[in-house]
């Protein structure tokens, strides 16, 4: 199946309500007082995979903008990992992280690419983590236990 992807789900009322609809079910999670009370912001880009008008894959990127170190920087957190039960096992979310890394890796320092491990580790197997090694050009074993 060819689905539509789609960059970012809050101004798209049908499509917002799928995406919180999914995070409810997926992790007991509502969205919508945050919309509703304006704490979503442009900070926040769900990817979203999206057939016939419903959001049935999602990866969403959290921009981090701060200062480390007397430097600016800036850090991407992948979260809100999340894929409808009739389409899992098809690689959607491994697609959907693999589309975050191509668009945020040359604007995001490297070491952000670390909270990816830490915020997704739990919903990755082995084969896309190191999808996402060889994406930002590292070759390290992955030896952490449970992965």
């Amino acid at each position: 199946m060819n689905y539509q992807l789609v960059k970012q789900v809050r101004e798209n009322n049908p499509l917002r309500k799928s995406f919180i609809d999914l995070a409810v079910k997926t992790f007991d999670l509502s969205f919508e007082e945050w919309y509703q009370q304006g704490y979503w912001t442009d900070a926040y880009i769900p990817y979203a995979f999206v057939e016939r008008n419903k959001v049935i894959a999602n990866a969403s990127a959290n921009i981090i903008d701060l200062r480390w170190q007397g430097a600016p920087r800036r850090y991407i957190q992948i979260g809100t990992v999340m894929t409808e039960p009739d389409h899992r096992n098809k690689g959607l979310a491994g697609q959907l992280i693999h589309h975050i890394l191509q668009d945020w890796q040359q604007e995001a320092c490297a070491r952000s690419l670390l909270s990816i491990l830490l915020s997704c580790r739990e919903h990755m197997t082995r084969y896309s983590m190191m999808s996402v090694f060889r994406i930002c050009r590292w070759y390290l074993p992955l030896t952490v236990r449970g992965w």
